[in-house]
């Protein structure tokens, strides 16, 4: 009984992990062929494709949340450096989370912390790379300035993790400039003084 119970337990918590509606699963052939001409061939055509046979593709669908709400609903807003260190955490052999670590620079909310770990869903089960087709493929030494809800342990051995609130995780270039283009066009320039506080916080 307390076996099944963790396990509903973890079940759970995988299902509050992924704010996304998980429309259709699909297979992709990890071939160089069949990754032209489709919509995720960026983060496809990043993975090491000798390494799987197989990448399947969630379809994803996000929640809208406005600029006031996503300050409101976000536990920390940060720049962060991704160090490159990722791990994955398989749960009941059906589903797989990757944790990525990041060396924070600096918060406009949220308790500060020199490390802050995110959590997404997706990773590696054996042979097959598991993702969503809006995943964000983070680069070691980029910076990424984001909002994100702390969350509980999946598990008794898992660290303090925070997940990104739907889409709001965004690449700043070389320039110290990130890619609104998704956002409304209300939205923006409240979006972009955050983001600006953020960065020079930072500096």
């Amino acid at each position: 009984m307390k076996f099944k119970l963790t396990k509903i337990i973890c079940l759970l918590m995988i299902a509050a992990l992924c704010l996304v509606s998980c429309a259709k699963q699909t297979p992709v052939d990890v071939n160089e062929d069949a990754a032209q001409g489709s919509d995720i061939d960026n983060v496809i055509n990043s993975i090491n494709k000798k390494d799987y046979k197989e990448v399947v593709v969630n379809s994803a669908l996000y929640a809208y949340f406005s600029p006031e709400e996503l300050e409101t609903e976000a536990d920390i807003i940060f720049v962060g450096e991704y160090t490159g260190k990722s791990e994955n955490q398989i749960i009941d052999e059906e589903y797989v989370v990757t944790e990525y670590e990041f060396k924070a620079l600096s918060f406009v909310k949220g308790e500060k912390a020199d490390t802050v770990i995110i959590k997404q869903l997706g990773g590696t089960i054996g042979d097959t790379f598991y993702m969503t087709d809006s995943d964000i493929n983070f680069e070691a030494g980029k910076k990424y300035f984001m909002y994100a809800r702390k969350k509980s342990p999946i598990n008794q051995t898992d660290r303090e993790y925070y997940q990104i609130i739907s889409w709001h995780c965004y690449e700043i270039d070389d320039e110290n400039n990130i890619n609104l283009e998704a956002e409304k066009a209300e939205d923006i320039p409240k979006i972009q003084a955050v983001f600006e506080a953020a960065v020079n916080g930072a500096e």
